[in-house]
């Protein structure tokens, strides 16, 4: 991970070097969506991949989508009047929640002849259902390019471009009678990810070394994030909001 970010931190100081030849402004923003995973399976078996599909669609049923962000800094430089380069470094989460709906008896549905009565209340610390959630935690590098339109308070722009994103580890949440959270690198999750992103924003000029955006994003995994036969591949939309402070606004 030091070497990722050492890395990441030469990308990003390069980006600047060389101020004459263009503008250059740093951000500081968040990202605020919803993310899911897509399950997947890659064997050639017929027989394997039947099983693989049922497992697939039991999954997919219980799998529903969570709150996710980010956190980050990059710096653009322009490479013409409207066109610019934009990375960073940036620490974001991946998440979905499960819901097992598997009827649940507890002692205190007990009718006292052998069975069970489900309409009984539990009490207020039971549930009927098992839910979990998991986050996959990552430091990011994102390389795009961003074109803009328009000029003066108001510009319209669209971006697009790759990032690789280092994975950290998995913050898991399990809720049956009381919460319990977790922390744990998954060895099966490969180190090195790479999404690509498309948004579309709007700059607003607040004073002329600041402006403020908003945008709407999407990404999606480009890699299987594991190595295991049901594939995963993370996605998420939300609205990134962020500040930006002009560095040079020399044109180039």
């Amino acid at each position: 991970m030091i070497r990722f970010i050492f890395v990441s931190l030469v990308l990003i100081l390069s980006s600047t070097a060389g101020l004459s030849q263009g503008s250059v402004s740093v951000d500081f923003f968040v990202f605020v969506g919803n993310s899911e995973r897509i399950l997947f399976e890659q064997t050639e078996i017929e027989d394997e991949t039947i099983y693989i599909d049922n497992i697939i669609n039991q999954l997919k049923l219980k799998d529903s989508r969570k709150l996710s962000g980010t956190l980050g800094i990059a710096v653009n430089k322009g490479l013409s009047d409207k066109v610019f380069l934009r990375t960073g470094l940036s620490f974001s989460s991946f998440a979905f929640s499960q819901s097992n709906d598997d009827s649940f008896q507890w002692p205190s549905q007990h009718d006292g002849n052998g069975g069970f009565d489900s309409s009984v209340d539990p009490g207020e610390s039971l549930s009927d259902r098992i839910n979990f959630s998991t986050s996959y935690w990552f430091i990011d590098l994102p390389i795009g390019i961003r074109k803009e339109f328009g000029c003066k308070k108001l510009s319209p722009y669209l971006e697009g471009g790759l990032s690789i994103n280092y994975y950290l580890t998995t913050r898991s949440v399990q809720h049956i009678t009381e919460k319990e959270v977790s922390f744990n690198r998954n060895e099966s999750i490969k180190t090195m990810n790479v999404f690509g992103y498309l948004s579309a924003g709007l700059n607003y000029q607040v004073k002329e070394s600041w402006q403020t955006y908003f945008q709407l994003g999407f990404s999606q995994q480009i890699n299987s994030l594991t190595s295991e036969l049901i594939k995963e591949r993370l996605n998420r939309y939300g609205i990134e909001v962020g500040f930006r402070k002009m560095i040079n606004s020399s044109s180039s």
